[in-house]
């Protein structure tokens, strides 16, 4: 490097090409004599030929100089000239990096990698040795903790290959590792950190600072966060994230956001936690119905994205089979009526079923026994079950004719004989349930007002009953109790699992109060993990995950609970696919230990702020465009540039005419009037796009099979940039975090639904509560949505060709919103249909036509009927309201029987 103070050339050979602009000079002053025209026929030629030769005329100054400057642009380029160097960065003879690449560091980890190559920009053009530290253990590293002399390049292809990883920095490891090699001489040192400290910190830093001047570089202002939630909290999930400041700087109140997310990537929820001033730790519940919940496979701090702050969920990992006990036989002459009938329908869908006696279910290792009134347990199987529950085990029993009420497995004592709330001897009428208790495990749940219980065991009144009341009746007489009993529980419904003593079976309700109580269950580690676990998923240091690496081995499942995150035990999922236990950095760090203070000797610096300025691209732009200028003259002197000029204007004209959006426009607007295609509006998140557009493929395919509509493919739309005119509907997939819409877009989307058109909005989280007024207002500013309201069972959609009683898609949440078919609003279709149900997941296939993802909890029947809602959707759309006559045919049919 040549330097002038401000400016230096990195590449000063170059300029040695000024010394032959003399000879230049010489070259570029002569132009070629313009052509001459002759005059036809060429036997004249002969006669206006001159027998003298013709000398090149010398150019004029002005060209001169223009070439001569492009000449001198180009030799400056070549040397690389850079305005303020950064000289003041390195003023010793060596460079030493000190790393932070543990999980604290990916916070600014772009940052900090401009500024590594800022400074080895610097070592290189003044040919300077590297060495580099890094704080993080790493398998895959061949150096270790501390590389030997390296040149400028070499250093930077290592750098390029370095992460953050997602465990915490081991400083006394690194300090052994450089106490065993020689470090650079007298070298600049700079530390990248990330913030946090821990064993032997102090120490590395002290045996550098011998060797030069340590420059540390970390943002203080910067809090450093790290989440940690309880999946199995009641109701939702449980979150607690953490913060801390380098330097014990004052903290600020705060606000954060969580997300949670399922295995999509969809954003099933969302919370925002609340740090107040000089708090480190702040708590909030993500409040979610349990079918939701269920889905979650992880939630994010979206503050900071690293592995700290991504905590996953592992309930599939985590196995709850249930035993039912079934020592008496079903009654097969009438199945329908048998209580594990029942019991069955309504565990089926979120857990594994075994049969067999209580010795069986024991032998199982199952997470929850059920017990009928049918099927009583012996002294010696009381004993055995009794020890099953005091060890973890959930026992879940219901009343009945046959219940025993001696037994001491039962929360409460229970009466001999039942009460009865109806019938030709009862004074009383049946009652209905109460809301559920606040705290408890049926918390939040909705309570149907057609629920009622005939015939009821009631309990011998106790000091603690109200305690052991998870749910009651009208009259606060218990439906359900529980108690703990060792490191287990006990739970008893006081009706029996049939419709003669309630209607509670019937419903939805019975469903999410079973599941409630199951998913509260410990649950059991598969036993397919007895022999060992492997790492199935990697949670890398930027919070994402990542196939496993080699160098892991099979680790115990006692491990998962007992270490700490490291090479050989990082965070993620341990197992397989579908039988997987997560690992969570947050879980085993205690406490987050941050930089306080630092030595006298040792700079801190907030970040490099780099002065230096490269000017040959400049100077290139510069040279090309003079070329340009000289390359146009010279035609012009030649006398060939008129002709080029009109090839030029055309090749011009041509290319705006090809390149121009109106003519693609109107290209795609003539193949859209041609054929019908569903449309969705791209959300430009490539997982939702992808499925809208396998959802929309796979429902034209049906329709093309099953009715006379011959759907093309289907084709996303941008509201600010498309004509959204010729789609009969469109389907729009709510993203998270969308933008609000810009003008141009709703005033499209405004046109487009004045017009006849229709959008079918859906949330894709399975989650009716989700959908309000409010949220329509908050997402859809300025969309004149009119007034929506929940389907009526006799809406002509539900009969615009098939006849349909439910809309199901992936998910079955049975809540759809649409306008009245007697408003007055666009003669009485609704122009907006609004649902939650992820439509275009259950409709979407492959390229081979196989179904994509999996619905539930209906399965392949479910499938179907979301197959036919979208059918019915297309048809509606198409026709309006031209079936609502339909709704009438009772009525009609009513009144012409009884015409004589």
């Amino acid at each position: 490097m040549f330097s002038l103070g401000f400016i230096a050339f990195l590449s000063p050979w170059h300029l040695l090409a000024l010394i032959i602009l003399p000879i230049l000079w010489q070259i570029v002053r002569f132009t070629p004599p313009a052509p001459k025209h002759i005059e036809f026929p060429a036997i004249r030629l002969l006669k206006f030929l001159k027998q003298q030769e013709d000398t090149p005329r010398r150019a004029p100054w002005w060209l001169l100089l223009l070439r001569i400057i492009l000449i001198v642009l180009v030799i400056l380029g070549a040397s690389h000239p850079v305005l303020n160097p950064e000289q003041q960065l390195t003023t010793r003879n060596s460079i030493l990096l000190v790393i932070d690449n543990s999980w604290s560091a990916a916070r600014n980890w772009n940052s900090t990698g401009q500024q590594i190559q800022q400074i080895l920009d610097v070592a290189q053009r003044e040919n300077k040795p590297v060495q580099i530290i890094t704080t993080a253990p790493n398998p895959d590293s061949k150096f270790g903790f501390a590389t030997d002399y390296l040149a400028a390049a070499e250093a930077q292809q290592i750098v390029k290959g370095l992460r953050p990883l997602p465990w915490a920095a081991r400083y006394d490891l690194a300090m052994r590792d450089v106490s065993a090699k020689k470090l650079v001489p007298n070298p600049d040192i700079f530390w990248f950190s990330g913030g946090l400290m821990s064993e032997n910190f102090y120490e590395l830093m002290d045996k550098l600072s011998s060797a030069g001047r340590v420059h540390f570089i970390l943002r203080g202002d910067q809090p450093i966060y790290m989440l940690s939630a309880d999946p199995w909290a009641v109701g939702g999930i449980d979150l607690v994230a953490r913060r801390t400041l380098p330097f014990e700087s004052a903290l600020m109140p705060a606000n954060i956001l969580v997300q949670a997310f399922d295995e999509d990537g969809r954003a099933m929820g969302q919370k925002e936690i609340s740090f107040e001033k000089d708090k480190n730790t702040a708590k909030a519940k993500l409040d979610l119905p349990l079918d939701v919940k269920n889905k979650i496979s992880r939630v994010v701090l979206t503050e900071q994205v690293n592995a700290a702050t991504t905590y996953l969920m592992d309930e599939m990992g985590r196995q709850h089979p249930v035993g039912i006990v079934t020592t008496q036989a079903m009654d097969s002459s009438k199945p329908l009526l048998d209580d594990l009938y029942f019991i069955e329908r309504a565990i089926t869908p979120f857990a594994d079923i075994i049969h067999g006696d209580i010795d069986e279910v024991l032998k199982a290792n199952v997470a929850a026994i059920i017990l009928t009134d049918a099927n009583n347990p012996t002294d010696t199987e009381a004993v055995q079950l009794e020890d099953w529950v005091k060890k973890g085990g959930l026992l879940i029993r219901f009343a009945g004719d046959n219940l025993q009420s001696n037994t001491k497995l039962l929360p409460v004592p229970i009466h001999d004989k039942p009460r009865n709330l109806s019938g030709n001897l009862s004074w009383s009428e049946p009652l209905a349930l109460a809301p559920m208790p606040e705290i408890g495990p049926f918390a939040g749940l909705q309570v149907p007002g057609d629920i009622k219980v005939n015939k009821q065991l009631l309990t011998t009144p106790t000091p603690d009953l109200a305690g052991k009341t998870w749910a009651s009746l009208q009259d606060g007489t218990p439906l359900v109790t529980g108690d703990k009993l060792g490191d287990g529980q006990l739970a008893f419904f006081h009706v029996a699992a049939n419709h003669n003593w309630s209607n509670l079976i019937l419903s939805g309700l019975f469903v999410e109060m079973l599941q409630r109580l199951i998913w509260s269950s410990q649950g059991i580690i598969a036993q397919g993990n007895e022999g060992g676990l492997n790492l199935h998923q990697m949670l890398d240091g930027f919070g994402q995950l990542q196939a496993p690496p080699s160098y892991v081995k099979t680790i115990q499942a006692e491990e998962l609970i007992t270490r700490r995150a490291s090479p050989i035990l990082p965070p993620g999922y341990y197992g397989t696919d579908t039988d997987k236990k997560a690992f969570n950095l947050s879980d085993h760090t205690a406490a987050m230990e941050p930089v306080t203070a630092l030595p006298k000797d040792v700079e801190l610096m907030s970040d490099l702020k780099s002065r230096e300025k490269d000017v040959r691209p400049i100077l290139y732009l510069l040279a090309a465009l003079l070329a340009l200028i000289d390359m146009i003259i010279g035609l012009n002197i030649r006398g060939l540039l008129p002709g080029l000029q009109r090839s030029w204007i055309s090749a011009i004209a041509l290319g705006i005419l090809f390149a121009s959006s109106p003519a693609m426009a109107d290209q795609t607007a003539m193949e859209a009037a041609k054929h019908l295609r569903l449309a969705y509006i791209k959300t430009y998140v490539q997982e939702i796009d992808r499925v809208s557009e396998a959802g929309l493929a796979g429902l034209s395919r049906v329709l093309r099979s099953r009715t006379a509509v011959e759907a093309e493919g289907p084709i996303g739309l941008d509201p600010d940039k498309d004509e959204l005119a010729f789609y009969p509907l469109l389907y729009w997939p709510v993203a998270p975090n969308a933008p609000i819409l810009s003008p141009t877009a709703t005033y499209r989307i405004n046109n487009y639904l004045h017009n006849g058109g229709m959008i079918v909005i859906d949330t894709r989280d399975g989650n009716g509560a989700s959908i309000s007024q409010n949220i329509l207002a908050n997402y859809f500013q300025n969309i004149d949505i009119p007034i929506l309201n929940t389907i009526d069972k006799n809406h002509v959609l539900l009969r615009s060709f098939y006849l349909l009683k439910e809309w199901p898609g992936r998910w079955n949440d049975k809540t759809l919103w649409l306008v009245d078919s007697e408003s007055s609003y666009f003669d009485g279709v609704s122009p907006v249909i609004v649902g939650t149900e992820d439509w275009a997941a259950a409709w979407a296939v492959d390229k081979t036509g196989k179904p994509m993802f999996p619905v539930v909890p209906g399965g392949e029947q479910q499938r179907e009927m979301a197959r036919r809602f979208g059918v019915n959707l297309v048809m509606y759309a198409l026709t309006g309201n031209y079936k609502s006559d339909q709704v009438h045919v009772p009525a009609i049919l009513e009144r012409l029987g009884n015409e004589p």
